[in-house]
């Protein structure tokens, strides 16, 4: 009972908070001011793989930030779903890597060779100040981070639009919390 009621006020945060961002003003400042922050973490990490996001529908978009990276050398990686109600696999991007739209219009590096990333960069619906977020309902960012944890020690970042913080974000036992939260204004760590 605990648990569908947990699942039904996700479901209510989630429309509330999609139909929010999909309102959201000035993205392109928004998006500056983010991806400064994100680049001023990330480039003391040379030595570190990091998987990132292609965004899709209104998502903040780091593949600015990614490509740049990419540019100095940095192993960066993309996610790509296998399987359902499975982990993702991280692919690698390169400079000259072809992509293909795979499921949920999600970009794909066409590369057979996958990472096994430090840091994984985590989209995002909603969070709050405790660091815990919302996505789309899938649980393959969740399902990803508790595999990645139990073989190393990994660091994870959700990204977001101030706007769509909440005051609290409901969990369950399969909800992995984040290390840090990057937004245009503030970074929560």
């Amino acid at each position: 009972m605990q648990f569908k009621r947990i699942i039904n006020e996700k479901s209510k945060i989630r429309s509330s908070l999609i139909k929010k961002r999909n309102k959201i003003k000035d993205i392109l400042q928004k998006k500056k001011l983010l991806n400064k922050k994100l680049l001023d973490f990330l480039k003391e990490k040379e030595d570190q793989s990091i998987a990132g996001y292609y965004a899709i529908n209104s998502e903040m978009d780091i593949t600015d930030s990614l490509k740049y990276l990419i540019s100095i050398n940095f192993e960066i990686s993309l996610p790509q779903i296998i399987k359902r109600n499975e982990s993702l696999v991280f692919k690698i991007w390169k400079k000259n890597t072809k992509f293909l739209k795979e499921s949920f219009d999600i970009n794909v590096p066409q590369s057979k060779k996958e990472s096994n990333p430090d840091i994984i960069i985590v989209p995002m619906v909603a969070f709050d100040k405790s660091k815990n977020r919302l996505g789309y309902g899938g649980g393959y960012y969740d399902r990803t981070i508790e595999k990645f944890k139990k073989n190393k020690d990994i660091f994870t970042i959700g990204i977001a639009f101030d706007e769509q913080e909440t005051i609290s974000i409901p969990v369950d036992r399969y909800d992995q919390n984040l290390n840090m939260i990057i937004t245009p204004s503030r970074v929560i760590a």
